[in-house]
């Protein structure tokens, strides 16, 4: 035991155990997804429609019917952010978190300025 407090190894245990819960287990497919539409952020392509995200995970073998299912998935884990009940974001698939909010951010900001002036 490495002359090691007791108290320390049982909260080592405990995060050990916590964090075997963390790993989610994902199809292969829906990771090698997740990496193109990573690639396409990267090249500053901040959003894609519906259709280029279905033609991109039929090209990963993700079944049509899956995809919805899939932006899902990536939009919990806030990777992606895909709102398929707002009516003017459904066909949207914000590739972005991070350059939707700030760019939120900067519209919000110039209509406040106006009421101000």
């Amino acid at each position: 035991n490495n002359g090691e407090d007791p108290g320390f190894e049982r909260v080592r245990k405990s995060i050990l155990e916590f964090a075997k819960k963390l790993v989610v287990k994902t199809p292969v497919s829906w990771v090698l997804f997740r990496k193109i539409i990573q690639m396409f952020a990267n090249e500053s392509k901040n959003v894609i429609t519906f259709s280029e995200a279905k033609a991109i995970g039929v090209a990963c073998k993700i079944k049509a019917e899956d995809i919805h299912k899939v932006l899902m998935f990536y939009h919990d884990l806030g990777v992606i952010l895909y709102y398929s009940h707002i009516r003017n974001l459904q066909d949207k698939v914000i590739l972005s978190p991070r350059w939707f909010v700030e760019s939120l951010g900067k519209v919000l900001t110039l209509q406040g300025r106006e009421t101000y002036q």
